[in-house]
C-alpha cells in the first residue's frame, strides 16, 4: 500500500488466514520488522482482510498513520465469512475503532481515504453499497442498493 513518508516503500500491510481459519491476522511490515495489528471486535473475533481485491485496506496519501480496512471473520477457510466489519486507525493499525458491523450482511469489500482530507472515508461493495464518512467514523450509506456491483471509485 503506497502512502506518504514511505519513499523507499519499506512499510506494507498484508493479511494471513490459515486453512482451518484458526489463525486470522493482519500484519504491518516495516523494513525487517513485522507487527501483528489484527483488529478485534467487541466479542474478541479476529478479522483478516476482506478477500475481494487489494482495496480491502487503504492508507491516506497525506497521513500514513490513517488506515481503514474492510475485514472478514471466517470459521473455516472453505466456508463463507460469518462476520464482516470495518475498522479505522489513526496510528498505523496499532489501535482500531469499529466503523461498521460486525454482522453477516455488512458487505463492504473495499475502502479508500480521501487524498486531501484524512477524515473522509469511502467504502463500497456488494449490492451497490457505497458508504461515506466525513469524521473517520460515522458511515453514511449512499449506494443505490439492489443488485448493482460497485467496481471502483474515482475522483480528485
Amino acid at each position: 500500500v503506497p502512502f506518504n513518508d514511505n519513499a523507499a516503500e519499506t512499510i506494507a500491510y498484508f493479511s494471513y488466514v490459515d486453512y482451518d481459519a484458526t489463525t486470522q491476522r493482519v500484519y504491518r511490515v516495516s523494513g525487517a520488522s513485522q507487527t501483528d495489528i489484527t483488529p478485534l471486535d467487541a466479542g474478541s473475533l479476529r478479522y483478516a482482510l476482506e478477500q475481494y481485491g487489494k482495496g480491502a485496506i487503504a492508507t491516506c496519501a497525506i497521513d500514513r498513520q490513517s488506515v481503514v480496512m474492510c475485514g472478514q471473520h471466517l470459521t473455516n477457510f472453505d466456508n463463507a465469512p460469518t462476520h464482516f466489519a470495518g475498522f479505522a486507525s489513526r496510528d498505523g493499525g496499532t489501535t482500531w475503532s469499529i466503523i461498521y458491523g460486525p454482522d453477516a450482511s455488512a458487505t463492504y469489500r473495499q475502502a479508500a481515504i480521501d487524498g486531501s482530507n484524512s477524515s473522509i472515508l469511502y467504502l463500497w461493495g456488494d449490492g451497490g453499497r457505497v458508504g461515506y464518512a466525513t469524521d473517520f467514523a460515522t458511515i453514511d450509506e449512499r449506494g443505490p442498493g439492489g443488485s448493482a456491483r460497485i467496481v471502483g471509485i474515482t475522483g480528485d
